[in-house]
């Protein structure tokens, strides 16, 4: 009996052991999912699947540190597993659904979603649902074939149309560090002015998951009295994209030209891979190489090849407030080293719907050029920080109509006193979109 007693008391010590083991690796779990380590996580978690699965507290932590480590099969079916034995269980289904729509699983995941969508969910999970299913639309509106562009007019103001010095005396270190005056036509102007910008869109599908895709987009601006400084822009590029899951891939060909005063200052042609990742509903990141020929038709030796590389990053904080931000770098290799240089550049923005028709946006941007050879007036190299500021208030008429009023501070700082310029514009806009 002793004997029988003693095993009795040593099988239930080791089970109540085994359950303090099993607990603490799920406490250890979920502390390392709190600090956003999902990997960790994963690791951590997956060896014990073939003992624990079919345990649902051990399976939706270890669906949510598969999803955390990109592990989106191995999420669902520890998801699957939650929800067979507790179908109601709302944290697991709003995961299923994110595993469903990470591998493109679309209809799934819209199946689920619309699930917890009727189950009266609390406000923040009611709102990720909601983002997740714009996800979704957005993905629907990428597939469909067809058209979509806008056309917008503006009137404005420009504090200094031709971009010229803030200084108007100057010393050249070349010429014995003799004064120069600018003339009064290369100093800064202000005028009023009028644009006209139209872009249009266009998108087919083709076979499998490829897609053609092509963009297009026009602006003209006229100044009132400086008509000299006129400009008109244009770039289109066309392409092949390729999706799968959340996962979009997008090689394009590009062109631009853009002119002065009615004479073509500058062409390019060249092109873009891009690859996308949607993350979740709340996230989507970006990676980018861009190759271009720039020509500039009578000054041959600023002709140059451009290379550039970058990431981006946007978020929706919420519904109605979205954010982005990214950084960039690349040179320019042109025919005379004095105007080539490297280049580097940061961009962050965020827009917020004030009111169901009104929204507001900001948004800022510095690029950094350091060129190579020295000038030979004076006697140093160019550095240029190029940096600039635009907000302003949108307003919504009706489903095309839409007015703004936007503000753009720029500044550039150059170490050449007479590429050192600030410039404020202001403009107030009626724009018609195509849908």
């Amino acid at each position: 009996m002793e004997l029988v007693r003693w095993l009795a008391a040593t099988a239930a010590w080791l089970a109540v052991a085994a359950a303090y083991a099993q607990d603490a690796l799920l406490d250890q779990a979920r502390a390392l999912l709190a600090n956003r380590d999902g990997r960790a996580a994963y690791e951590l978690l997956a060896p014990a699947e073939r003992s624990r699965a079919g345990d649902p507290a051990y399976d939706l932590l270890l669906g949510r540190a598969a999803l955390a480590a990109d592990r989106r099969s191995r999420a669902i079916f520890a998801f699957e597993r939650v929800l067979a034995l507790r179908p109601g269980d709302l944290d697991a289904r709003s995961g299923l659904a994110e595993a469903y729509l990470r591998t493109g699983e679309d209809e799934a995941a819209r199946s689920e979603l619309e699930a917890l969508r009727s189950s009266g969910l609390a406000p923040d999970a009611a709102a990720r649902v909601a983002g997740f299913l714009d996800v979704l639309e957005r993905r629907e509106r990428n597939r469909r074939a067809g058209a979509s562009g806008f056309l917008e007019v503006a009137l404005g103001h420009d504090s200094n149309v031709n971009a010229a010095a803030r200084t108007g005396l100057f010393a050249i270190p070349a010429f014995a560090g003799l004064s120069f005056a600018l003339v009064p036509q290369a100093q800064a102007q202000s005028d009023k002015f009028g644009t006209v910008t139209g872009g249009l869109a266009y998108r087919r599908a083709l076979a499998g998951r490829l897609s053609l895709v092509s963009t297009g987009l026009l602006e003209a601006r006229a100044n009132a009295e400086l008509d000299v400084f006129d400009t008109l822009s244009g770039q289109g590029s066309a392409g092949i994209a390729y999706e799968a899951g959340a996962d979009q891939l997008l090689v394009a060909a590009q062109g631009q030209s853009y002119g002065v005063g009615g004479r073509t200052l500058r062409n390019a042609l060249g092109g873009v891979a891009q690859w996308r990742r949607t993350i979740g509903a709340a996230d989507e990141v970006t990676a980018f190489t861009q190759w271009s020929e720039l020509r500039y038709p009578g000054l041959p030796e600023r002709n140059a090849i451009r290379t550039a590389f970058g990431l981006a990053w946007g978020h929706a904080f919420s519904a109605g407030l979205q954010g982005y931000a990214g950084i960039y770098a690349g040179e320019e290799d042109a025919e005379a080293e004095l105007f080539s240089n490297d280049l580097r550049g940061v961009r962050a923005g965020i827009e917020a719907q004030l009111a169901p028709r009104w929204r507001a946006f900001a948004g800022g941007s510095r690029e950094t050029r350091e060129h190579r050879g020295t000038d030979p007036l004076f006697q140093t190299a160019r550095r240029d920080r190029d940096s600039q500021l635009r907000f302003g208030l949108a307003r919504e008429i009706d489903r095309e109509w839409s007015a703004t009023a936007t503000v753009t501070l720029s500044r550039n700082t150059s170490s050449i006193v007479i590429h050192a310029y600030e410039r404020k514009v202001f403009a107030l806009g009626l724009r018609y979109d195509l849908r």
